[in-house]
């Protein structure tokens, strides 16, 4: 294909169906058409399609990847199996586009692989995790409460910040519980999260954080106190400065 009949010949192959001729030209050097070849995809249905897109996300291009992020989120949940595969990707780039994706789509059935991607050992796919859980919101708060028992410190870390950006007040309880664990970085997430909740449930807890053994789990635990803007903070604020 070459000039300008290399895009019609990609409009030809869509509304012929023609699945093998797409992902030939997806395979092609040149970035545009492998853009509109990725464009063409998303106008068709068969299962293969979704994998194809996927893989897509991980395109040197950002322009095709921009194309695929649009297919998936066009094709709805559809693309749930296809997106949740991905997660498990071997590049960081496609799992963290994944997840995004995920929290796009606002399912339900999207939030159990998300909690799982909290766990991801690249930082930058945890986070894409978080924000996805976020974009879902209240749907995710029963999974995420739960997520503070997990094992891995990186999903009930996460777990207590997401928790905290959500506002769900529901779970202060978790939360404090969430305040004794043995790893200073839940216990500063859940702190953080505790102040982010602005519920006058949070100040025992918080206040007993002032004495924590780690320093940044003092901190975050003053920071949460003075958001709550409950008076009662103040002598133990003004206790904690005399102490440093």
């Amino acid at each position: 294909m070459a000039g300008p009949f290399r895009f019609q010949k990609i409009r030809e192959m869509e509304e012929e169906g023609d699945l093998e001729g797409l992902v030939e030209a997806l395979a092609r050097g040149d970035p545009l058409v492998r853009k509109y070849a990725v464009k063409s995809l998303g106008n068709l249905r068969a299962p293969r399609v979704f994998e194809l897109l996927v893989s897509a996300l991980g395109d040197e291009d950002w322009r095709v990847r921009e194309a695929a992020k649009e297919a998936l989120v066009k094709i709805g949940p559809q693309a749930f199996g296809a997106l949740t595969s991905a997660l498990s990707d071997k590049y960081v780039i496609v799992r963290m586009a994944a997840a995004l994706l995920l929290g796009k789509l606002g399912i339900p059935q999207a939030v159990k692989p998300l909690i799982s991607a909290l766990g991801d050992e690249d930082w930058r796919v945890r986070e894409a995790a978080k924000e996805a859980l976020v974009k879902i919101g209240p749907q995710a708060f029963g999974a995420l409460t739960s997520a503070l028992g997990d094992e891995n410190r990186h999903v009930h870390e996460a777990a207590a910040q997401t928790l905290g950006e959500l506002r769900a007040t529901g779970t202060v309880e978790s939360l404090t519980s969430a305040m004794r664990d043995e790893s200073e970085h839940v216990r500063r997430a859940a702190a953080q999260a505790l102040g982010e909740l602005g519920d006058p449930r949070a100040l025992e807890p918080l206040t007993s954080a002032l004495g924590d053994e780690n320093e940044y789990v003092r901190r975050a635990a003053a920071g949460a106190l003075g958001r709550l803007n409950d008076p009662r903070a103040v002598d133990p604020l003004i206790s904690a400065l005399g102490e440093t």
